[in-house]
């Protein structure tokens, strides 16, 4: 009997001693979970951080590309029309032809950040990257008629500068487009000393067709039906004038497109 209760009392000692180790190690079993919960919810935490901190950078990089863009929407008020700025480079390089001229001019500009087609094509790059898809929409349209009028003040010197070198005359008169019969001709019957205006609905529609529509110079053969009219020689008006005016036609919209331009980039 006394072995009998001895082995009894080992057996009870053995399965007390199983429970309490089951026991002790029920805080281990939990100590590993929430060590795991606390791992997840700091890892989340770093990644909202980073995602918050990632926010504030595209934000500042936002407000700097359009920080750029209203910079620069300011030189090229200054910069156009852009007489001064090409024409002192074409006086320089007057005996090198008119054509290659203005493109080493032109080049010569863009190297210099004085050519408003360039800084508005800049500004437009940048602005791709940082703007939500809606934004750049509204934007876009804004500076394409920036653009527009940029080009046609470009458009405008070098037409002036053909004008002259080819010997025309100063006093000019306008002819109705379908008039071609009327168009002043040399002594081998080639067109001379007339320049064909095009309206400006068929310019951007050829535009949207053109890969590279606002070059310095652009060769192109247009439909008749595209034109508008004529600019020959005559007696009711001058070519400096004409030109004059146009030019304060385009400036004029250009600031009316930055003035509503303006407000809606300090919305972003």
């Amino acid at each position: 009997m006394g072995k009998a209760r001895t082995r009894r009392i080992d057996k009870l000692t053995q399965d007390e001693e199983i429970v309490r180790k089951l026991r002790s190690k029920r805080p281990i079993g939990w100590v590993v979970v929430v060590f795991a919960v606390v791992s997840a919810l700091v890892a989340l935490s770093n990644d909202l951080l980073e995602l918050i901190s990632r926010d504030d950078l595209s934000r500042q990089e936002r407000v700097a590309a359009i920080k750029g863009l209203v910079d620069d929407l300011e030189k090229v008020k200054v910069l156009l029309p852009p007489d001064k700025v090409i024409g002192d480079c074409l006086n320089e390089r007057h005996g090198e032809g008119l054509t290659n001229a203005f493109e080493a001019c032109d080049s010569q500009s863009k190297r210099n950040q004085t050519h408003a087609l360039n800084l508005v094509d800049r500004n437009l790059a940048n602005l791709k990257v940082f703007l939500p898809a809606n934004d750049l929409k509204t934007v876009t349209k804004r500076l394409a008629a920036i653009r527009f009028a940029a080009y046609e003040m470009h458009n405008n010197h070098l037409a002036k500068q053909r004008w002259h070198s080819e010997g025309c005359p100063s006093a000019i008169d306008f002819l109705d487009a379908s008039n071609t019969d009327k168009l002043p001709r040399d002594q081998q019957g080639k067109v001379k000393c007339a320049l064909s205006v095009e309206s400006y609905d068929s310019f951007l529609n050829r535009g949207a067709t053109t890969d590279d529509p606002f070059s310095a110079i652009v060769t192109q053969s247009i439909p008749m039906n595209r034109l508008r009219l004529f600019v020959v020689p005559g007696s009711q008006d001058s070519i400096e004038d004409y030109f004059l005016r146009s030019n304060k036609r385009l400036y004029n919209s250009m600031l009316s497109e930055m003035g509503e331009l303006l407000p809606e980039l300090a919305k972003r």
